[in-house]
């Protein structure tokens, strides 16, 4: 029995796992970051997450943006178009384990005998909230020297420091 639980509880936790997606490149299931180079400052940017946080997939989708903007030697960049898509998925989840006990008493013609038992259920699911796919799609022109006054216009540095901080992300990651 105690094998049982600690099979489950693994498995629980190595699928709960595998639903975070945190900022990294785009990998085999499809979630993460990459980009397109459409003209020599022109780039665009996809962030793609399972979440339930709409405003952390267009703040990585921000991220990754301003950490191409600094790679290629700009300051700033300003965003020209932007997209995001909801997919919507209910995936359950949980883990139970109930136990039952019972006493069964059998008495013949002098006595009687108590038999105590106990019966043990498991069950598994995989996650009892809503799950989105989100993607961010951000078309970004970069620049150098004096920004632009404009609302979609955003020191890269400034921004990638800030939400670097926000999510506690390395500046190597």
């Amino acid at each position: 029995m105690k094998k049982l639980l600690t099979s489950l509880i693994i498995l629980l936790s190595v699928t709960g796992c595998s639903s975070v997606h945190e900022y990294k490149p785009v990998n085999h299931t499809g979630y993460g970051y990459q980009e397109s180079v459409l003209n020599d400052n022109v780039i665009r940017v996809h962030f793609t997450s399972r979440s339930n946080n709409k405003l952390k997939v267009i703040d990585y989708t921000l991220l990754r943006s301003a950490e191409l903007t600094l790679n290629q030697g700009y300051d700033w960049f300003v965003i020209t178009h932007r997209e995001v898509y909801v997919d919507r998925k209910k995936i359950n989840s949980s883990l139970s384990l109930q136990r039952h006990y019972q006493t069964s008493t059998q008495c013949g013609l002098l006595t009687c005998s108590k038999t105590p038992s106990h019966n043990t259920s498991v069950g598994l699911s995989i996650n009892d909230k809503p799950q989105e796919d989100i993607e961010s799609i951000m078309e970004i022109k970069l620049g150098k020297g004096v920004r632009p006054d404009e609302k979609d216009s955003f020191d890269a540095r400034q921004l990638s420091e800030n939400l670097r901080l926000k999510y506690q992300i390395s500046s190597d990651a």
